[in-house]
């Protein structure tokens, strides 16, 4: 079998079986399903999160408003339409910044994005992630958990954030960067009003 076919196969198996974050031996990292939500204002400012220092990967790093991983449970594990990895991306935001009662059906899933990330040689992540963007969000709302998120930020542009990107006072995590340098989070925040149009349900992404 070749190796793109082999990898393939692996993403449907943890597509169709996503088993979430696993502490693994040293030097395996196993694939799995994640989410990551770009959340904006309705002034079209997008929300940033610094990770918590305790983060067993990647703390103290900048990156999109939520990041985290399925719970195997039937709520959480329907694909339908994309159901579950959206309702678990509701009770995140829930537990990383405090904002209650999000509309699910509001949520846009931009697409899947594969790829692999060593914090160190002991811990990394491998994720088939998938893009959520939630646009009218209320920032008076925003109420971070201190055990998952160091302090949260405001931007106002993808200008701005090209500015900080650029600078060596900041670091982001890997799936964030690889998002920016890929361009599509520029694509997305240039049409905000245009979500459905640039969905790609079809496509898994390879970042890296």
């Amino acid at each position: 079998m070749n190796t793109v076919l082999l990898l393939m196969r692996m993403i449907d198996l943890c597509d169709l079986n996503p088993s979430g974050f696993v502490i693994q031996p040293k030097h395996v990292i196993t694939l799995h399903r994640a989410f990551s939500v770009f959340l904006f204002t309705e002034n079209h400012e997008m929300i940033l999160q610094k990770r918590a220092v305790q983060k067993l990967t990647f703390p103290s790093v900048w990156t999109n408003a939520c990041c985290s991983h399925p719970l195997w449970n039937e709520d959480e594990m329907c694909t339908d339409e994309n159901v579950g990895i959206r309702r678990a991306a509701r009770r995140k935001l829930n537990h990383e910044l405090g904002i209650h009662s999000v509309d699910i059906d509001q949520m846009k899933v931009m697409g899947r994005f594969l790829y692999k990330a060593m914090h160190d040689d002991s811990w990394g992540e491998h994720e088939l992630d998938y893009v959520i963007i939630l646009r009218d969000c209320n920032v008076k709302q925003i109420r971070p958990n201190p055990e998952e998120v160091e302090a949260v930020a405001i931007v106002s542009s993808m200008e701005e954030l090209t500015e900080i990107l650029k600078s060596s006072e900041a670091s982001f995590s890997p799936w964030f960067n690889l998002i920016v340098r890929k361009n599509f989070l520029q694509r997305w925040w240039h049409d905000l009003d245009r979500l459905d149009e640039l969905k790609d349900s079809k496509t898994i992404h390879r970042l890296n």
